[in-house]
């Protein structure tokens, strides 16, 4: 038996399903983003108005508010995890060790002032 196989393998497939699942649950919460608010657009509206509908206030809603709204928060989202995983890489900054970011440069700086 080929040990590393085996262990690439599972990772494979884990990682594929933590994918699959993440992904399923952006496009859950992009649905639910658009829908709810103030004015509750139901989902065939949604749908309609992506086919041609002729419901204007629906439409500047949906065009102009929510759906901007909701790319612009996926967009900063992912932003903000890039900036940590470099923040992490930079200052090699380990999960595991609670008081790794007692080390940082200038933290004893920042916490006097």
């Amino acid at each position: 038996m080929n040990l590393p196989t085996c262990i690439s393998s599972n990772r494979k497939i884990r990682y594929t399903v933590c994918f699959v699942i993440l992904i399923t649950l952006s496009v859950l919460f992009f649905i639910v983003s658009v829908c709810a608010g103030s004015v509750q657009i139901p989902l065939s509206d949604i749908w309609r108005q992506f086919r041609g509908g002729q419901d204007e206030l629906y439409a500047a809603i949906l065009f102009q508010i929510r759906i901007p709204r909701t790319f612009a928060a996926i967009l900063l989202g992912g932003a903000l995890a890039l900036s940590g995983y470099l923040l992490q890489t930079f200052f090699i900054i380990r999960s595991q060790d609670r008081l790794s970011l007692v080390f940082l440069p200038g933290q004893n700086y920042l916490w006097r002032s």
